[in-house]
């Protein structure tokens, strides 16, 4: 999935901070309590994840907004303090685009289109994949199938610095998340593939229309016996009995009609009616008119204001990192501006005399954003309510037109009759025909039973065969998998390569790494022999269990760029050095970055990576690299909230 960061602003208390994300290596370090951490927990909590819960975090923090290139489309995700509800922005190339507030836990109803019921649904969406779903029981084939979310997927995309060395991708057999971690790595690795997802999907559409159909039709046979009918011809024959009866009753009245002169001085009322009605009927029309007017000219504001939240966000940021520049030369001519003698209280530029309070870097488009969103929020529910709106005045016009369709053949029926014997005597005709219309209209709707049920019936077995297609393509796609051996086999050199070229303490060229395709847990084994095989949990140390993470994060991303597989193309790792020490294993520190910069450079030169770590190491290779020192009080390198001076 291409996913890449822009920036992330961070609104606190008494201080906004843009950070530029737009690096390919974005390198956090610097002493502990400066917000290294809360860089990673902050950019996580935009895409579902929870709030840092530091002292300082929650004394200060108001909000974040997180900038992101997802698929095609430009993506704002915007976290509250305190709100378990993501407000996302995106728009293409063309500035379409729309703006919805997505629950992080899904929601009973889609908020966007038929198949996005929250934040995890609605990134697969921009990333162009369609909602992943997976069986709740994989022993069952009829289980329903449940959405393998986002935040399933971080997994393999956040190394979370408290997880580090304490859990391995939640594979361990206790762990209540393992069968959902092994679902991503199913999916990731062509296990489970997108066409085989869709099978899954389509699959459990056919069998919830073959039950809905199959119980329809049985209640629609068991209504028709109740109405004492045995078969369709037995109706038919009903129906023909009634259809004469009315040609007959039909033919008096129209025998009737004809004996009598047009007459219209019954009529007036009817005409009056009907020209007060036209005139209702044309208002109605007019206001519907404008409806459709007005709610077309709400949803082009719509798409100006989007328009519009995304240029305020780019001013921002260019003005957060123009705010310091200063003219060493006068670009116009090239005069060194330091020879130009000008006061303390004057441009050393053009000369003017600076206004102590004025400040040209103050542009802060917080309260714009946020005027921007409420005036979304306000412009969706003006759509929504003038929407309703149409939906109401349509049937009242159809209504009108309705009402005026049955005047007219009232006034019709007026005009040929006029004496008060030839109404008694029509009117008893009309009541008579009308209550043969009456049973006719009733026989014949009960006469569509039995091809409603024959339909249903026919549907539910087209759709049984379907079902059975579909279990024997998914039979077969399953098999295929087994061409996937290959790709796992890449996993295990991959995974080796990295563990002996960052100096894995204790492993040989002699031994392998073998990947259960059971549990997909790895497994070290010295000298090949599986009966001293070990994995995460038998490595020993804390250090060599961070290491063990790392390098298996950077396998599993190096096989999924280098095969197209979907995985998002970022990696967060929160202490990479986590327990090892830089000072008394140097060697393994300068390694591990080594081999991750070579790797930035070649197979994973689409991947962006933000590391936070204590200490820095240079890359040696030519590299997208940005890197930024946080220490407490240092106006140099200032922390994360540079005012806050708690612990």
């Amino acid at each position: 999935m291409n996913f890449r960061f822009t920036n992330l602003v961070l609104q606190f208390g008494s201080s906004k901070e843009v950070i530029d994300l737009s690096a390919q290596i974005t390198f956090f370090h610097g002493k502990i309590s400066s917000g290294k951490t809360s860089v990673a927990k902050l950019i996580d909590a935009c895409l579902g994840g929870s709030l840092p819960q530091t002292t300082a975090i929650k004394q200060e923090f108001v909000s974040a907004q997180l900038s992101a290139h997802i698929g095609d489309f430009d993506v704002l995700f915007e976290r509250p303090a305190g709100s378990n509800q993501v407000q996302v922005s995106w728009i293409d190339a063309e500035n379409r685009g729309a703006a919805v507030l997505a629950p992080i836990d899904n929601s009973p109803t889609p908020i966007w289109g038929d198949f996005v019921f929250g934040l995890s649904d609605l990134i697969f969406f921009l990333g162009g994949i369609d909602p992943m779903r997976v069986r709740r029981n994989k022993t069952d084939p009829d289980a329903p199938l449940i959405p393998l979310s986002f935040r399933d997927v971080m997994w393999y995309c956040y190394l979370d610095q408290d997880e580090l060395d304490s859990t391995f991708y939640h594979l361990e057999g206790d762990d209540p998340r393992m069968p959902k971690s092994r679902d991503v790595m199913r999916f990731v690795l062509g296990y489970y593939t997108e066409r085989l997802n869709k099978l899954d999907q389509q699959l459990a559409r056919e069998m919830d229309a073959f039950k809905s159909k199959t119980e329809a039709a049985a209640q629609m046979r068991h209504f028709f016996a109740e109405l004492g009918y045995q078969s369709e011809m037995e109706i038919q024959a009903e129906i023909d009995g009634v259809d004469r009866e009315r040609s007959e009753t039909a033919t008096q009245l129209e025998l009737l009609r004809e004996k009598y002169s047009e007459s219209t001085h019954f009529s007036d009322r009817l005409r009056s009616q009907l020209r007060s009605l036209g005139e209702s009927l044309n208002k109605e029309q007019d206001a519907l008119n404008d409806l459709h007017q007005k709610c077309s000219e709400e949803k082009a504001l719509r798409s100006e204001i989007l328009a519009t939240k995304f240029k305020v966000n780019r001013l921002e940021s260019a003005s957060a990192l123009l705010s310091d520049v200063a003219f060493e030369s006068c670009p116009q001519c090239g005069t060194n501006t330091a020879t130009l003698n000008r006061g303390e209280d004057q441009c050393g530029l053009c000369g003017a005399v600076s206004d102590p309070t004025s400040n040209p870097n103050a542009f802060r488009a917080t309260t714009a954003q946020q005027d921007l969103n409420a005036r979304l929020i306000d412009i969706e529910a003006s759509i929504s309510q003038r929407e309703k709106a149409i939906k109401k005045q349509v049937k009242r016009v159809e209504s009108l037109a309705e009402e005026k369709a049955l005047l007219d053949r009232d006034l019709s029926l007026e005009l040929h009759t006029y004496d008060s014997a030839f109404v008694s005597e029509t009117r008893s005709l009309e009541r008579a025909l009308a209550s043969l219309d009456q049973r006719l209209v009733g026989l014949r709707r009960d006469a569509r039973i039995p091809l409603a049920l024959r339909r249903y019936e026919d549907e539910a077995s087209t759709h049984q065969a379907e079902v059975n297609r579909l279990r024997q393509e998914i039979v077969y796609e399953r098999n295929k998998l087994g061409s996937k051996e290959s790709i796992v086999e890449d996993l295990e050199t991959y995974f080796f390569e990295a563990l002996f070229t960052v100096g894995f303490p204790g492993l040989t060229r002699r031994d392998r790494i073998s990947i259960s395709r059971r549990s997909w847990m790895p497994y070290i084994l010295p000298e090949s022999d599986e009966s001293l095989a070990y994995t995460f949990a038998g490595a020993g140390s804390g250090g060599k269990k961070t290491l063990f993470n790392v390098c298996y994060a950077l396998a599993v991303h190096r096989l999924a760029s280098e095969k197209g597989l979907p995985l998002p193309r970022f990696l967060i790792i929160d202490s990479p050095m986590k327990n090892i020490g830089t000072e008394v294993n140097k060697d393994i520190f300068l390694a591990l970055y080594a081999y991750l910069y070579d790797q930035a450079v070649d197979s994973l030169k689409e991947t962006q990576f933000v590391i936070l770590d204590s200490e820095m190491a240079e890359p040696a290779v030519e590299v997208d690299f940005r890197d930024r020192l946080m220490v407490l009080d240092d106006p140099e390198h200032p922390p994360l909230i540079p005012y806050y001076k708690g612990h």
